[in-house]
């Protein structure tokens, strides 16, 4: 796998950030922390030497200098190991007693170097930086001191762990983002897998799911619901292209065949009229079922869409009058039961959708059948309605006749092209409408309910 992409995947970079912003902060606290420590053991290294100071001057005013210097030379002998300095100097800064070489004048308090004798020590303690104190007695000055080697030692182990931690840390972070990466990216890799497989018509292949409800797995499940839409939409358009090639292929045959008799009757001299307005039908029944596929195609689109404000009682009266002597005329009776209903939609292509419901209705449902188109106000929306007392459709076929091009085998022997209820499905999902078709007990009820 590109370590490039992985270096470059959102959780390395995402732990590569927290890393950097975890060493700052790091930084800051170690500076606080060293701080503190140092200020501590200083502190701590103060309070001992005040009480030797403390002690030595005791000594002093009780058994005066030369009980100091016995008490000192006694000190600095009983040390098995020692950091320690102490001196008493005179007033001319000369040792009187002590360890410490010369007086390091190093104020009341404060960091000096300092040279300490060797003589007459089991164990030499080491020269170097010393944390001194000093306290003026008759006569002198005492010193004392303790090296800052311990000081100094502490500090780098807390430099030293500080850092430890930090690097640690960072690398585990950067280690944890690589490693989440690497998963990420194997989800991805797999996702353009299946965009791959797909794009070369594997209309089957799904991007894998591990499960894990990450943002990845989401994202995938969406993929994968657009994927199965996808495919149906194929289905559906190969479905359609095979429909359409089915239906024009009757009447165009039809009125090829008709044009050769015309033609054929012109070259005998007989009256080609009847062939020609044979073959003229046949082309008017072709150009109907294209102009209703290009109306579904432009609903569908969204094409010349005008949504307003519509009164949809006083439309479906409209139709409803228009149809009435067609109803009549099939030896059925066209009701009305409508309440006054307005909603948000295209005049044009709600039009539609009633008259090709109306006109289905009075097609199928038969002579002695009764048709009623209702509307209703129910709660925020609205219900616009077309049932029939025929015969009804099956269950199992309630779905199928919305599809383009579908016609149940009762209505076969009936004049249509299958496209009158795909072109109100159209309309509906163009308004946001519900298309329900349900048994009437007897007949068929299609409804349309628009959202308030």
């Amino acid at each position: 796998m590109d370590r490039d992409r992985l270096s470059a995947g959102i959780a390395f970079r995402a732990m590569l950030k927290a890393g950097m912003v975890f060493l700052v902060v790091l930084v800051l606290a170690g500076v606080v922390a060293f701080g503190f420590v140092r200020q501590t053991l200083l502190s701590a290294e103060r309070q001992q030497i005040t009480s030797e100071l403390l002690l030595l001057s005791d000594i002093h005013h009780d058994a005066g200098v030369a009980g100091t210097i016995v008490a000192l030379n006694q000190l600095v002998a009983s040390l098995e190991v020692t950091h320690q300095v102490a001196g008493l100097f005179d007033t001319d800064g000369a040792r009187l007693a002590g360890n410490l070489a010369a007086d390091p004048e190093s104020g009341d308090w404060g960091q000096a170097k300092a040279d300490v004798l060797r003589q007459g020590l089991r164990r030499t303690a080491p020269s170097g930086i010393y944390y001194l104190g000093t306290r003026e007695v008759e006569g002198g000055r005492l010193v004392v001191g303790r090296s800052l080697d311990t000081v100094r030692t502490v500090e780098r182990r807390v430099i030293g762990g500080i850092l430890a931690f930090g690097v640690t840390v960072t690398l585990a972070a950067l280690a944890i983002g690589y490693g989440l990466s690497r998963r990420a990216q194997v989800k991805l890799d797999a996702m353009a897998g299946a965009l791959d497989a797909v794009s070369r018509g594997d209309l089957s292949a799904r991007v894998p799911v591990a499960g894990e409800g990450d943002q990845i797995d989401r994202v995938a499940d969406r993929m994968n619901a657009q994927l199965d839409r996808l495919a149906q939409l194929v289905a559906e358009a190969r479905r359609t292209a095979a429909a359409i090639a089915h239906d024009l292929r009757t009447p165009l045959s039809r009125a090829w065949l008709g044009l050769d008799r015309a033609a054929a009757e012109v070259a005998e001299g007989r009256d080609a009229a009847e062939a020609i307005a044979a073959s003229h039908a046949d082309l008017g029944r072709l150009n109907g079922i294209i102009e209703a596929v290009l109306r579904i195609a432009r609903i569908e689109s969204g094409a010349d869409v005008a949504m307003a404000p519509l009164n949809l009682a006083a439309l479906a009266r409209d139709i409803a009058e228009t149809f009435a002597p067609v109803a009549e005329d099939a030896g059925q009776r066209l009701d009305c039961d409508l309440q006054e209903t307005s909603i948000n939609g295209d005049e044009g292509m709600l039009q539609q959708a009633l008259a090709n419901l109306v006109q289905n209705a009075i097609t199928h449902a038969g002579p002695g059948t009764t048709i009623t188109v209702s509307s209703r106000n129910l709660g925020p929306g609205t219900v616009l309605s077309v049932t029939d007392t025929g015969p009804g459709i099956p269950e199992a076929e309630r779905q199928k006749v919305l599809d383009a091009f579908y016609r149940s085998d009762a209505a076969r022997s009936s004049a249509g092209s299958g496209l009158g209820l795909a072109l109100v499905r159209a309309v509906a999902e163009r308004h946001g409408a519900e298309l329900e078709l349900t048994d009437a007990g007897p007949g068929l009820r299609i409804s349309l309910s628009f959202p308030g």
